[in-house]
């Protein structure tokens, strides 16, 4: 059996997410840091989009951290990163759109609004793309990457009102997270959860990779020591699941935050899809934005774009719920409610969504 490839480079948080999972997982898997070359011409061929990470298991190539942790959690399952206790599971899949949906913006705000990163990050971009190529060449070429990267800034909503509300609810969510694992080894236990993953990525390969802002984590030596042990040799690892369904108080600011900044976009996309479904019902090719949205943060708003990516995200979440016994919803609908997002979990969207090729369907009926 030929060996899992895995093709990302070190900046991206998602690769980060894949690359300790696969590790963890004990597959073993090969890590390549694709050239331009290979970004525009196999990438882009096998699954529509110059973007990473892309995982190859034998012929068939697997895009988005998502789908690739479920398409390996189903085809391997022992040392499964999703926690069997109903509220740790559900708990573990927010986390998951917090650090895939949310973190990122403060990620490419702290990477591209601090200008003594760029020297760093275009050496790092040069060098993966055009690694046998003069170094004026690789220099360009990572300019223009870092322009279009630093292009993903306003759609966000992050203008220059909204850096310092952004950093302070960044250092909330650290800080939190970090009194957490002063107690805990990981999120639900002494076991990386498929949450610890997902919030390493951009914590890792941006907060923490990057070396502007000098030492962002040095006040938080749970979070760096954390970040080491899924950074390091994870494979060896071995763990207990939390033995208590009930939440650990600690986490509940981490959800707080969520709920108060992330949550109301998400409100937002669904909005937005169900009356595209409405006004367009012959089309089948969702759209990557239904117009603008606002982001709120600690009453500091900005106009941003209606972004639909995370609808897919939203759905996969509603149906782990949906699996759930109803008895086992018992504590979970008590902390959704109190997130105020019990009746987004339980109303369906309008139709059913399906990724492929790096964009939005709706699903055959």
């Amino acid at each position: 059996m030929s060996k899992i490839q895995v093709y990302g480079w070190d900046v991206s948080p998602y690769t980060a997410k894949v690359r300790s999972y696969l590790t963890y997982k004990q597959l073993d898997p090969v890590f390549n840091t694709p050239t331009a070359l290979q970004l525009n011409f196999k990438i882009k061929k096998d699954v529509g989009q110059i973007i990473m990470p892309v995982v190859y298991d034998n012929d068939q190539a697997i895009q988005d951290s998502s789908l690739i942790v479920d398409y390996f959690e189903n085809k391997y399952r022992s040392k499964s990163v999703i926690p069997p206790e109903p509220l740790h599971k559900i708990c573990s899949y927010l986390l998951e759109l917090m650090g895939d949906e949310w973190l990122p913006l403060a990620a490419l705000h702290y990477r591209w609004n601090y200008p003594e990163n760029k020297t760093f990050i275009f050496e790092e971009f040069g060098r993966s793309a055009l690694p046998k190529y003069p170094k004026f060449m690789q220099q360009f070429v990572a300019k223009k990457m870092g322009e279009k990267m630093a292009g993903y800034l306003p759609v966000l909503g992050i203008n220059e009102a909204m850096q310092q509300p952004l950093e302070i609810n960044t250092h909330k969510i650290l800080n939190a997270l970090n009194l957490h694992l002063g107690q805990h080894e990981f999120l639900f236990g002494s076991r990386p959860s498929l949450a610890d993953f997902s919030l390493y990525g951009p914590i890792y390969a941006h907060l923490h990779r990057d070396p502007f802002p000098d030492k962002l984590l040095k006040s938080y030596p749970h979070i760096i020591k954390w970040i080491n042990t899924l950074n390091g040799p994870i494979n060896l690892h071995n763990g207990e699941w939390l033995d208590t369904p009930t939440l650990p108080l600690s986490l509940f600011p981490l959800f707080q935050t969520w709920s108060q900044t992330h949550a109301p976009l998400i409100k937002s996309s669904i909005k937005g899809f169900n009356d595209w479904c409405e006004y367009y019902p012959d089309k089948t090719l969702i759209p990557r934005k239904f117009g603008s949205a606002t982001l709120n943060i600690d009453g500091v708003q900005s106009k941003r774009l209606n972004l639909s990516y995370v609808l897919w995200m939203w759905q996969r979440l509603q149906q782990v719920y949906q699996n759930l016994a109803d008895v086992e919803k018992v504590t979970v609908d008590a902390l959704l409610n109190q997130l105020g997002v019990l009746e987004m979990m339980q109303t369906p969207l309008a139709k059913k969504i399906q990724l492929k090729q790096c964009r939005l369907h709706l699903a055959p009926c």
